[in-house]
């Protein structure tokens, strides 16, 4: 193998192992990345996770659709996610129903 071919080979093999380690360390970046959510009804910047989004969405806070069952509020926010470049969004429903199906009464007395 002449030296000029080794030269070669090293580079390929150095240029291999950095875009092998890009790949982990996007993956990694992309698991910790904080997801934000934006409510459409007040146009806010939500910390995408369970906790706060239950927190913005209170009692308090306004909505002109109602459930059908339980006749309390229903919000809609809006996820968006870039993928290669491209946003992406999807609509998701936030709702807490308060709904309680009716038991039928049992007779003891027998």
């Amino acid at each position: 193998m002449s030296a000029e071919q080794d030269t070669l080979n090293n580079e390929n093999a150095t240029h291999r192992q950095n875009d092998e380690d890009r790949v982990v360390t996007d993956s990694v970046h992309e698991r910790f990345r904080q997801i934000h959510v934006r409510c459409n009804d007040c146009n806010a910047d939500i910390i995408g996770n369970e906790v706060s989004i239950r927190k913005h969405f209170n009692r308090a806070h306004p909505s002109n659709r109602y459930c059908r069952y339980c006749r309390s509020k229903v919000f809609i926010y809006t996820k968006v996610k870039t993928v290669n470049g491209d946003e992406i969004s999807e609509n998701f429903v936030y709702h807490k129903c308060e709904y309680k199906e009716q038991q039928p009464e049992v007779d003891t007395s027998k």
